[in-house]
């Protein structure tokens, strides 16, 4: 019997709730630091990850509201700069910006 994967389930575990538009999915929000300018400046490099297709047609300076991360830390309005498909397209990855 193959191995089938609950996409769904494993993102309400460890998740936010993100929003585009009308549609809501939960997603994966990572915000690790990156350096740049030859490492003299360190900046978050704030990205979502979620099931391919859940958020429609998202795209550059697309908006999209996060909430639900611990504290409220993260939570806010971010535009989006690049999303990519993931490895065998079933997930995207949405890099950030804030708004």
């Amino acid at each position: 019997m193959p191995f089938v994967e609950d996409l769904p389930a494993f993102f309400l575990d460890f998740g936010v709730m993100v929003t585009a538009g009308s549609l809501s999915t939960p997603a994966i929000f990572d915000a690790p630091d990156d350096s740049v300018l030859g490492e003299r400046v360190v900046s978050a490099q704030y990205s979502i990850t979620f099931v391919a297709g859940k958020l429609g047609a998202l795209g550059y300076l697309s908006t999209v509201e996060v909430s639900g991360s611990p504290e409220g830390q993260f939570d806010g309005t971010y535009r989006v700069r690049v999303v990519t498909s993931i490895e065998d397209g079933r997930l995207q990855r949405a890099t950030l910006e804030v708004q």
